[in-house]
């Protein structure tokens, strides 16, 4: 636990298992952050770690403590990089927070009960500041809750002052574990201003069906930049959408994997094809459609492979401010096209 005025700490190198004897919903974490007053801790490290938290329904890898938030201070200089993260419920709480920086981590969620929706990363509370997602790989989101409206979500955006850049990430690996119930499936909540830039969403097929299983779904007005990015739906029989809600902003030069024949896919909840999308939307003018080859789609890399590289259709120009690529290469300068998911 960080505690109050704690600073300048790192943590590396270490694997972190969480083992208590836990039943129910009581929170718990691998690491917590707490305030002391309004003091909360600064410049915090934790990087190159396995952090594992499966213990009970509610647990978190790592959060501020939820029992003691609250107060108007927030926390900066929270790095949380390169680690490989387990947990049942949540794998980063970003909360109470000035900025923080999540980068080149592996998430693995896995929920085996019911109750409480899931979240690779999900906002809480106060978050202002730039919260930077980057060149992470969304391995698993695994839930048996049966709850409506409960089940998977990779990210939850939150706080109107702040922008989340969601960069260079790779979104797959969904599993409903239960049979019955209605649960939702998604890669992102989209509830505040974010930019969200050269990821991959991969919408893989599911042997249990949810109500609702999206890539993107934005609340009503929620400012969003959706530029660079592979879409790829793979579920034949319950219905998914590439994107859901109506957002402020741009959405262009993206890419498609779409099957035609796939009558359960759509753009937006409702069209079909690409052509019917951009006329009824105004968006992804410039956007396409291609067939793409993963390195290892079950196991979610999706660098691209085989006859997808040098594939013309794959190609687009960089976005100003997006210098790297999911393994940390320089990418050209941004009048060069190059895979999006680079």
């Amino acid at each position: 636990m960080f505690y109050g005025d704690v600073r300048n700490v790192s943590i590396r190198n270490c694997i972190i298992e969480h083992h208590a004897a836990i039943s129910g919903v009581a929170n718990n974490y691998a690491i917590c952050f707490r305030r002391s007053g309004d003091t909360w801790p600064q410049d915090i490290t934790i990087e190159n770690n396995e952090i594992r938290n499966q213990a009970g329904t509610s647990s978190d890898a790592i959060a501020p403590d939820l029992s003691t938030s609250g107060g108007t201070g927030t926390m900066q200089g929270i790095k949380i990089a390169n680690n490989k993260i387990y947990a049942k419920a949540r794998g980063v709480i970003v909360g109470y927070v000035d900025g923080i920086e999540i980068t080149g981590n592996e998430f693995r969620i896995e929920q085996d009960a019911n109750g409480l929706t899931s979240s690779a990363i999900l906002g809480f509370g106060t978050v202002k500041g730039k919260i930077t997602v980057d060149g992470n790989k969304f391995i698993q989101i695994s839930s048996a809750n049966t709850t409506a409206s409960g089940g998977g979500k990779t990210i939850v955006t939150e706080g109107p002052e702040a922008e989340w850049q969601i960069t260079n990430n790779f979104f797959g690996g969904f599993e409903k574990t239960s049979a019955s119930g209605s649960s939702v499936f998604g890669c992102i909540d989209c509830n505040t201003p974010s930019k969200i830039l050269h990821n991959t969403f991969v919408l893989n097929a599911l042997n249990n069906k949810p109500t609702e299983y999206y890539a993107i779904k934005a609340a009503n007005n929620a400012s969003a930049e959706l530029k660079n990015n592979i879409f790829a739906g793979k579920e034949f029989s319950a219905p998914n959408a590439y994107l859901l809600g109506v957002p402020s902003g741009s959405s262009d030069y993206n890419v498609f994997v779409h099957d035609e024949s796939n009558t359960a896919v759509s753009f937006n909840g409702t069209d079909k094809t690409l052509e019917e999308y951009q006329a009824n939307s105004g968006n992804d003018i410039h956007s396409t459609l291609a067939d793409v080859e993963f390195v290892d789609e079950g196991g979610c890399d999706f660098h691209i492979a085989k006859s997808s590289i040098g594939n013309a259709s794959l190609l687009v120009s960089r976005l100003d401010g997006i210098t790297t690529d999911i393994d940390s290469d320089s990418r050209p300068n941004p009048h060069t096209p190059e895979p999006t998911n680079r």
